[in-house]
């Protein structure tokens, strides 16, 4: 794949927290997804979460995106049910999962406990204000290069 202009920007972006906003089927998720990828094959025991607001959506929506692309690339991944997570060969894990509560008070309770080095977040403008505050500070996993990557649709302008 060739990929220019502002995608191809972020792909090599090492920016710790980069929002990727675009139009609806422009391809955000695929490049992220692609990034993630690219992380965990060249960075041994990295630890990702690729997610979206709602547990439901990241189980029928992302993580089939997810392992579309990792069969494109070549990569076997390995389901790891009871951590919710796909390993890889290489020690790199990555956590699918949706990050919404079943109640106030476990508001944060999916992410806390997690040491990772990168967190995809995918339609980035359903995530409510604090948890993404929540998110930054997961972002832990010492001896990897560290990112937060948002792929929103574009918000609107009173938007966190």
């Amino acid at each position: 794949m060739v990929w220019n202009g502002p995608v191809g920007a972020f792909l090599t972006d090492a920016t710790e927290q980069i929002d990727l906003e675009g139009a609806i089927r422009s391809g955000k998720t695929t490049a992220a997804l692609w990034k993630v990828l690219y992380s965990c094959v060249t960075h041994p025991n990295i630890q990702w979460l690729i997610c979206r607001f709602s547990d439901g959506e990241t189980r029928t929506k992302l993580r089939p995106q997810w392992l579309k692309i990792c069969r494109q690339a070549g990569v076997e991944v390995t389901w790891n049910s009871g951590e919710l997570a796909y390993d890889l060969p290489n020690g790199a894990r990555v956590y699918a999962f949706g990050l919404k509560a079943q109640d106030q008070l476990s508001r944060y309770a999916k992410l806390r406990g997690l040491t990772l080095a990168g967190i995809y977040v995918d339609q980035a403008e359903e995530l409510p204000a604090d948890i993404y505050l929540e998110l930054k500070g997961r972002l832990s996993q010492a001896g990897q290069p560290q990112q937060l990557l948002l792929t929103p649709n574009p918000p609107t302008e009173d938007s966190w």
